[in-house]
């Protein structure tokens, strides 16, 4: 096995929210079994290990951690200085932001990308040679979002030969995804991205519906080998216990940011029809939402909802993880406007072994996971099909069969954290094999059908 070295600009603690707690998970699981060294070069701190041990106490680990703008990192350039110095005086909102906000934009329209990301990518850049001086026989691993990640390593493909693997968690650029606009860092991005695409080994990512989307866009990329590796769920801090004796409330619990586009009024609509046909059952109904931060269009749908609730902001942990165990139903009410993507919050709630609910549009990854039987789906926006599912949920609660509902064990070993690096550790055996990269014929052997 080969040394890894892991070029991640989000990762947590530190920027990226849901894409930094899924590089700080697929980290841990590295640290559990990746038996040989690991590199990480990052814009975030260095996460604590499962049990809270810090990963300094690894053997054959090494942190590079530069700070969102590079700028945190040994020796750093006049960029760096530049950036950090900018970013301040943009920040302060001074008389200097000025000039630091033309600046930031000049190097916008010259690289795609403002000031912060140019800083941190010639730092990553220089973190990545000095790794390869010490380890020339590495694998590179780029994970991306930001750009900046695959940026990064692109520079350094360039002069020498390295075996390259490149995750994209998210549609890049994101105008490949129909809802977002065409723009000039998009146009920038699917430039810069078109011509890496030969310097890479291999690409993953978390979903067969993103693969699909990206190699409609980037018909390059069919000669590339690609994986796809689901994001690993996180253990639940307390043991499992889906047995516990009911207390005659059907719970449900929902976790995770709701904003914006996210918030589903649709639920309170369908929730006031349900108390109206069915009062004898509502008051058997529970709703508990732990929410990152207070978003009132959140908060004030979930004030609207006619049925016992409770609210908690912040304190995730094992407040949160508390929640979720009790409850008898996971809700998902914010991944409409991602449907053709693995949301963090789905391969969480597989990790507590309870039905998932998801109010989503058909047919998207999560649409199409929850209907492989490990849980219940209803139309985004039709208040009637939440209403029909809310019946369903009920029906199968009063009987004692939500548990027919549950993720099934192989769905989830499909997520764990043992089986992502068993495939990943495959990928990288078959792209050492040859001098530059699997060839065409044998990409078939490396792709996995899933949603």
């Amino acid at each position: 096995m080969s040394h890894l070295i892991l070029v991640a600009h989000a990762v947590a603690p530190g920027p990226g929210g849901a894409e930094g707690l899924v590089n700080a998970r697929l980290l841990r699981a590295l640290a559990e079994h990746w038996t040989c060294g690991v590199s990480v070069i990052t814009g975030g701190g260095i996460p604590c290990l499962e049990d809270g041990a810090p990963f300094s106490d690894l053997p054959g680990w090494k942190f590079h951690t530069l700070g969102v703008d590079g700028g945190s990192g040994p020796n750093p350039s006049l960029l760096n200085r530049v950036a950090r110095r900018s970013l301040e005086q943009i920040s302060s909102g001074a008389g200097g932001s000025i000039p630091a906000r033309a600046l930031n934009r000049l190097t916008y329209c010259a690289t795609g990308s403002g000031l912060k990301m140019a800083s941190w990518r010639a730092a990553a850049s220089r973190a990545l040679r000095e790794e390869l001086e010490k380890h020339p026989d590495s694998i590179v691993y780029s994970r991306a979002l930001p750009f900046a990640s695959i940026q990064a390593a692109a520079a350094v493909r360039r002069e020498r030969a390295f075996r390259w693997i490149v995750n994209i968690n998210d549609p890049l650029p994101p105008d490949v995804w129909p809802l977002s606009v065409e723009t000039w860092s998009c146009r920038r991005v699917r430039s810069e991205l078109r011509k890496t695409i030969p310097l890479v080994s291999a690409f993953t990512f978390p979903c067969s519906q993103l693969s699909g989307m990206e190699r409609e866009a980037f018909p390059e990329m069919d000669a590339v080998p690609a994986l796809v590796l689901p994001h690993i769920t996180r253990p639940p801090g307390s043991a499992v216990n889906n047995d516990c004796p009911s207390d005659g409330v059907l719970h449900f619990a929902y976790a995770g940011s709701m904003n914006g586009g996210r918030v589903r009024p649709e639920l309170v609509a369908a929730l006031q029809m349900f108390a109206k046909s069915e009062p004898d059952r509502t008051c058997h109904l529970h709703f508990s939402f732990h929410l990152n931060h207070a978003d009132r269009s959140a908060l004030r749908l979930i004030e609207a909802l006619p049925v016992s609730k409770e609210v908690s902001i912040g304190g995730f942990g094992e407040e949160s993880d508390e929640a979720l165990l009790r409850a008898d139903v996971s809700l998902d009410i914010a991944g409409n406007e991602d449907r053709p993507l693995l949301n963090t919050k789905t391969a969480t709630y597989v990790g507590y072994g309870k039905p998932i609910w998801a109010i989503c549009k058909p047919e998207g990854t999560t649409w199409n996971l929850v209907k492989r039987g490990w849980g219940y789906a209803s139309v985004a926006g039709d208040v009637g099909s939440i209403v029909g599912t809310l019946e369903e949920i009920y029906t199968d609660w009063s009987a004692g069969s939500l548990a027919l509902k549950r993720p099934a064990p192989e769905i989830v070993e499909r997520f764990s954290a043992k089986r992502q690096v068993d495939d990943l550790r495959a990928l990288c055996e078959r792209i050492s094999a040859t001098p530059d990269r699997v060839r065409e014929q044998d990409t078939a052997a490396l792709k996995v059908d899933w949603p």
